[in-house]
């Protein structure tokens, strides 16, 4: 906004300056447009296969009992699901809510460690 940054990644939080012209978007990271942005092409249409969309998720120590596992998953998916919380979301930028079973997060979360992982190698960057 002060002129300091030429490009950024913003997601969400940039999004309402985005959508009123303070900010011009250039595209979006998701496989396809955003629904809130229609006129904004998704990074894919220049770079197929390119996807860099933002997650959440809950984690809970290693030894948490399954029951109460299956109990937090029931509770926050019934809050994901509704049409109040979903409309959040889409009125800030943020995408929609998705639920799914803990193989489906373990996958994603080895899917973006191996891709994020091959990044990281091939620019020779270590942590210290």
């Amino acid at each position: 906004m002060a002129g300091d940054v030429a490009a950024m990644f913003g997601g969400g939080s940039v999004f309402p300056m985005v959508k009123s012209g303070q900010l011009r978007g250039v595209a979006v990271s998701s496989r396809t447009r955003a629904p809130e942005l229609p006129d904004l092409p998704s990074i894919a249409e220049f770079y197929p296969g390119y996807e860099a969309t933002l997650w959440q998720g809950l984690f809970a120590p290693a030894r948490t009992p399954q029951d109460i596992i299956e109990k937090l998953r029931k509770e926050v998916a019934a809050i994901l699901e509704t049409k109040e919380f979903a409309d959040t979301l889409t009125k800030t930028g943020s995408g929609e809510p998705y639920v799914t079973t803990l193989d489906e997060f373990k996958a994603r979360i080895r899917r973006d460690f191996e891709r994020y992982g091959q990044i990281v190698k091939a620019a020779g960057l270590e942590l210290r």
